[in-house]
């Protein structure tokens, strides 16, 4: 048994893909990085006050940036890929709802969010001010999904109510692609259909 940590955290996790291992101190204000076997121990973000560190939180694709997704909200800020540390020049930005954020998926571009939440899903745009599109009204609260970053597709279950009054969970399947444009979002949704 080998202790990976070198200070006193609340949480980790771990990235497969870039075989490291991201640690939140235990005031939830800064986060660490190692690689696996523990090696190469340092701090890299100091996170802003206010940033919601309850819940998941996740490295962009380019490595660039992170978010901290909490029950109601979404805080992005941006990590100085020279030094590792906080990009204090950049905006730290907050995506605040009222309903209920069920998980959240970067985009392959490092410059989108998926944001499946308990009513809507929906894709934001990080920048120096947010922009969210609303793709899909749902009907089931709670929902279950399963985003493959690999081809940018989010799955999710959503209820139907049919012609004979029963409700029926269905599976859906929203492709992404590997670049879009958030204005164009709105022409990749069509209408749902009781077919």
């Amino acid at each position: 048994i080998k202790q990976l940590n070198k200070n006193d955290i609340s949480g980790f996790w771990i990235d497969k893909d870039k075989e490291k291992v991201y640690y939140l101190s235990s005031d939830g204000m800064e986060v660490f990085r190692s690689e696996l076997d523990g090696s190469g121990y340092k701090e890299i973000a100091v996170l802003p006050q206010g940033c919601a560190v309850s819940g998941k939180w996740k490295v962009s694709p380019d490595r660039k940036k992170l978010f901290c997704l909490g029950k109601y909200q979404l805080s992005v800020f941006s990590i100085d890929p020279a030094n590792g540390k906080t990009n204090k020049k950049e905006a730290f930005v907050t995506h605040a709802t009222e309903e209920k954020i069920i998980d959240a998926f970067w985009h392959s571009d490092s410059y989108h969010i998926v944001l499946v939440g308990s009513k809507n899903i929906e894709v934001i745009e990080i920048g120096m001010n947010v922009s969210a599109v609303n793709l899909v009204n749902l009907n089931k609260k709670d929902v279950s999904c399963y985003y493959d970053e690999d081809k940018d597709v989010l799955y999710f279950i959503d209820s139907e109510r049919a012609a004979d009054g029963r409700v029926y969970d269905n599976l859906y399947k929203l492709e992404f692609g590997t670049r879009f444009n958030l204005l164009q979002l709105q022409e990749l949704i069509l209408p749902k259909t009781n077919e």
